[in-house]
């Protein structure tokens, strides 16, 4: 389906939203991948991951990939808060969709075998979870991450009680398959969901500002075409030219936008900015062919189009990365930033124009000029611009 979409004009500069149909749009946020085994029933991690900590350190896509080795003692510092700990989430995903989560924080390494520091920040998933947590069960209790070195240390590279004790559950890195999968959380095994088939493990960015999803805003295209309430504001707007160099200067302030909705359709959306002196029509339905000009750049938007409407719940790090492409890389003519008094709530775009700039702006094909020059006849040599 066509997408809605608003348009605000200023002088010849158009700012407008457009937003594709995201079900179950992926937020990556504040978390990073430090391992992820897709299926197992694709297979297991080579035994090589024991003593390396890496699979396909290059390849993310890959059925099994961790650059936990990448991690020296250096790298980690990055990582830790002002305690000294470390965050974590680790998913179980199981063969009838259903999913267990573990997010916690432990002060020492996952690699090291004896877990020390740990506390449990949720569990969330199979009912009666919190026992693998709390349980006096030395066998099957969570204690956090540590280095498998017990009897079946050759089955995984890490396991939820380290040196503690013999067993492996909440196995990280699974060599093996056991009962055809990877062994998850007691809990859930016993309640007839068997071995988790799939997994992956996290390490929050402790450095990172990190915004509340739920203090993101949003807004419902319905109300917005309809009744023109709740839109999203222009914060601030300034265009202008420097005299010095005849460069024109545009700066906007725009409300940092998460997802969308629309209620007749039932449906959430990823929302996107597009800033660019081609009029709207030229963008309908071409969000991947950006002009010359636009605040995007077209090598950006090659991969899979869900993944063109991601944003991060870290923008003053990650806003006009290739990561998160809702709020894309900006070009050459432009930079983005988040408001430096609303780290989570606005975001601020700088366009600087030089008048070969202008005269060169073309759409995607470079067929269309945006921009023309013409001679004032009132005064010698004096040149107009006119563009959309």
């Amino acid at each position: 389906m066509t997408p809605h979409s608003s348009i605000v004009v200023v002088c010849a500069l158009s700012v407008f939203l457009t937003i594709s149909r995201a079900g179950g749009l992926p937020i990556r946020a504040d978390y990073e991948v430090l391992l992820d085994h897709k299926s197992a029933a694709d297979g297991f991690f080579d035994a090589a991951l024991l003593t390396t900590g890496l699979e396909n350190e290059d390849n993310p896509d890959a059925n099994t990939y961790s650059i936990i080795g990448n991690f020296d003692a250096a790298t980690r510092a990055n990582y830790q808060n002002d305690v000294g700990a470390y965050q974590f989430k680790l998913q179980f995903t199981y063969a009838d969709g259903t999913q267990d989560i573990l997010e916690w924080t432990q002060t020492s390494w996952i690699t090291e075998p004896d877990i020390v520091g740990f506390n449990l920040i949720q569990a969330t998933g199979t009912d009666g979870l919190d026992y693998d947590i709390l349980a006096d069960d030395d066998g099957s209790r969570f204690r956090g991450l540590g280095l498998n070195v017990g009897s079946s240390s050759s089955s995984s590279y890490l396991d939820g009680s380290g040196a503690h004790h013999g067993n492996w559950f909440q196995a990280v890195g699974s060599i093996i398959a056991h009962n055809g999968g990877i062994p998850a959380m007691l809990t859930s095994y016993n309640a007839g969901k068997g071995a988790a088939l799939s997994e992956t493990l996290w390490i929050y960015a402790s450095g990172a500002t990190v915004c509340d999803e739920s203090s993101i805003a949003s807004f419902d295209w319905d109300e917005l075409m309809t009744a023109a309430t709740a839109k999203p504001e222009i914060v601030s707007f300034d265009m202008s030219v420097d005299e010095t160099d005849l460069s024109l200067n545009i700066e906007v302030q725009l409300t940092y936008e998460g997802r969308s909705s629309a209620d007749v359709y039932d449906a959430i959306y990823g929302t996107t900015y597009v800033l660019d002196f081609e009029d709207f029509d030229a963008h309908a339905n071409s969000i991947a062919e950006p002009g010359t000009c636009q605040n995007r750049n077209a090598a950006d938007f090659i991969g899979e189009f869900d993944t063109f409407w991601e944003y991060s719940l870290t923008p003053v790090d990650d806003i006009g990365t290739a990561s998160y492409l809702a709020y894309p890389p900006p070009g050459d003519l432009w930079t983005v930033s988040m408001a430096s008094d609303d780290e989570c709530g606005a975001v601020v775009y700088t366009g600087k124009f030089s008048w070969n700039d202008l005269v060169a702006c073309q759409d995607y094909a470079l067929t269309t000029d945006y921009v023309t020059t013409a001679d004032d006849g009132d005064v010698t040599g004096k040149l107009s611009l006119q563009g959309t």
